[in-house]
Protein backbone atom coordinates (compact mmCIF):
# COMPACT_ATOMS: atom_id res chain seq x y z
CA UNK A 1 0.00 0.00 0.00
CA UNK A 2 1.47 3.36 -1.02
CA UNK A 3 -0.81 5.51 1.17
CA UNK A 4 -3.70 5.13 3.57
CA UNK A 5 -5.83 8.27 3.32
CA UNK A 6 -8.13 8.85 6.26
CA UNK A 7 -10.44 11.75 7.02
CA UNK A 8 -14.00 10.81 6.12
CA UNK A 9 -16.50 9.98 8.88
CA UNK A 10 -18.81 7.86 6.76
CA UNK A 11 -19.03 5.35 3.94
CA UNK A 12 -17.01 6.44 0.92
CA UNK A 13 -19.14 6.43 -2.25
CA UNK A 14 -16.67 7.96 -4.74
CA UNK A 15 -12.99 7.25 -5.30
CA UNK A 16 -11.56 8.53 -8.60
CA UNK A 17 -8.20 9.55 -10.03
CA UNK A 18 -7.82 12.95 -11.66
CA UNK A 19 -7.15 12.79 -15.41
CA UNK A 20 -3.45 13.52 -14.77
CA UNK A 21 -3.25 10.99 -11.87
CA UNK A 22 -1.92 13.71 -9.52
CA UNK A 23 -4.95 13.65 -7.21
CA UNK A 24 -7.56 11.27 -5.87
CA UNK A 25 -11.12 12.49 -5.34
CA UNK A 26 -13.28 10.83 -2.69
CA UNK A 27 -16.77 11.57 -1.40
CA UNK A 28 -18.71 10.18 1.50
CA UNK A 29 -21.98 9.82 3.39
CA UNK A 30 -20.42 12.33 5.81
CA UNK A 31 -21.28 15.11 3.32
CA UNK A 32 -17.75 15.89 2.22
CA UNK A 33 -15.66 15.41 -0.88
CA UNK A 34 -11.89 15.40 -0.48
CA UNK A 35 -9.05 15.91 -2.90
CA UNK A 36 -5.90 14.01 -1.96
CA UNK A 37 -2.38 14.32 -3.35
CA UNK A 38 -1.52 11.00 -5.02
CA UNK A 39 2.19 11.41 -4.31
CA UNK A 40 1.94 12.19 -0.58
CA UNK A 41 -1.53 10.99 0.45
CA UNK A 42 -2.21 14.40 2.05
CA UNK A 43 -5.67 16.01 1.87
CA UNK A 44 -5.49 19.09 -0.37
CA UNK A 45 -9.12 20.34 -0.15
CA UNK A 46 -12.33 19.41 1.66
CA UNK A 47 -15.57 20.36 -0.12
CA UNK A 48 -18.86 20.30 1.80
CA UNK A 49 -22.37 19.24 0.75
CA UNK A 50 -25.17 21.78 0.72
CA UNK A 51 -28.02 19.72 2.16
CA UNK A 52 -27.85 16.10 3.21
CA UNK A 53 -30.50 14.49 5.37
CA UNK A 54 -30.06 11.31 7.45
CA UNK A 55 -32.26 9.29 5.07
CA UNK A 56 -30.22 10.34 2.02
CA UNK A 57 -28.78 7.02 1.01
CA UNK A 58 -26.34 7.27 -1.84
CA UNK A 59 -24.19 9.82 -0.07
CA UNK A 60 -22.57 12.81 -1.68
CA UNK A 61 -21.37 12.24 -5.23
CA UNK A 62 -18.28 13.83 -6.78
CA UNK A 63 -16.45 13.69 -10.09
CA UNK A 64 -13.92 15.57 -12.19
CA UNK A 65 -14.95 17.77 -15.10
CA UNK A 66 -13.93 16.44 -18.53
CA UNK A 67 -10.95 18.83 -18.67
CA UNK A 68 -9.90 17.85 -15.14
CA UNK A 69 -9.80 21.47 -13.93
CA UNK A 70 -12.96 21.35 -11.80
CA UNK A 71 -14.57 19.06 -9.26
CA UNK A 72 -18.33 18.59 -9.53
CA UNK A 73 -20.31 17.63 -6.43
CA UNK A 74 -23.95 16.60 -6.42
CA UNK A 75 -26.56 16.68 -3.67
CA UNK A 76 -29.37 19.30 -3.50
CA UNK A 77 -27.24 21.32 -5.94
CA UNK A 78 -24.78 20.57 -8.69
CA UNK A 79 -21.68 22.52 -7.66
CA UNK A 80 -18.53 23.28 -9.62
CA UNK A 81 -15.34 23.81 -7.61
CA UNK A 82 -11.86 24.86 -8.65
CA UNK A 83 -9.62 21.82 -8.41
CA UNK A 84 -6.61 24.09 -7.82
CA UNK A 85 -8.03 26.33 -5.06
CA UNK A 86 -11.09 24.48 -3.71
CA UNK A 87 -13.15 27.64 -4.37
CA UNK A 88 -16.83 27.28 -5.25
CA UNK A 89 -17.27 28.51 -8.85
CA UNK A 90 -20.91 27.77 -9.67
CA UNK A 91 -23.98 26.23 -8.04
CA UNK A 92 -27.05 24.95 -9.89
CA UNK A 93 -30.11 24.29 -7.73
CA UNK A 94 -31.82 20.98 -8.40
CA UNK A 95 -35.63 20.91 -8.67
CA UNK A 96 -35.71 17.41 -7.18
CA UNK A 97 -35.06 16.86 -3.50
CA UNK A 98 -31.63 15.31 -3.99
CA UNK A 99 -29.76 14.25 -7.07
CA UNK A 100 -28.17 10.82 -7.24
CA UNK A 101 -26.47 10.99 -10.59
CA UNK A 102 -24.73 13.58 -12.69
CA UNK A 103 -22.89 13.72 -15.99
CA UNK A 104 -21.09 16.50 -17.83
CA UNK A 105 -20.92 16.53 -21.62
CA UNK A 106 -17.47 15.77 -23.09
CA UNK A 107 -17.05 19.42 -24.12
CA UNK A 108 -18.04 20.61 -20.61
CA UNK A 109 -20.87 22.81 -21.92
CA UNK A 110 -23.82 20.85 -20.54
CA UNK A 111 -24.55 19.07 -17.28
CA UNK A 112 -27.46 16.80 -16.36
CA UNK A 113 -28.56 15.42 -13.01
CA UNK A 114 -31.17 12.86 -11.96
CA UNK A 115 -32.98 13.10 -8.64
CA UNK A 116 -34.67 10.74 -6.21
CA UNK A 117 -37.97 12.37 -7.29
CA UNK A 118 -37.63 10.98 -10.84
CA UNK A 119 -36.62 14.35 -12.31
CA UNK A 120 -33.76 14.75 -14.80
CA UNK A 121 -32.49 18.29 -15.31
CA UNK A 122 -30.22 19.67 -18.01
CA UNK A 123 -28.27 22.93 -17.70
CA UNK A 124 -25.84 24.97 -19.73
CA UNK A 125 -22.66 25.38 -17.68
CA UNK A 126 -22.21 28.85 -19.20
CA UNK A 127 -25.61 30.25 -18.17
CA UNK A 128 -26.96 27.83 -15.57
Amino acid sequence: CLHTMQGHDGVIVTAKFSPDDKQVLTSSYDGTAKLWCSASGECVHTLRATDLEPEDDGGFLAKFSPDGQKVITVDAEVRFWSRASGELLQALECAGRKSFSCEVSPDGKLVCAGSRDGIVELWSTASG
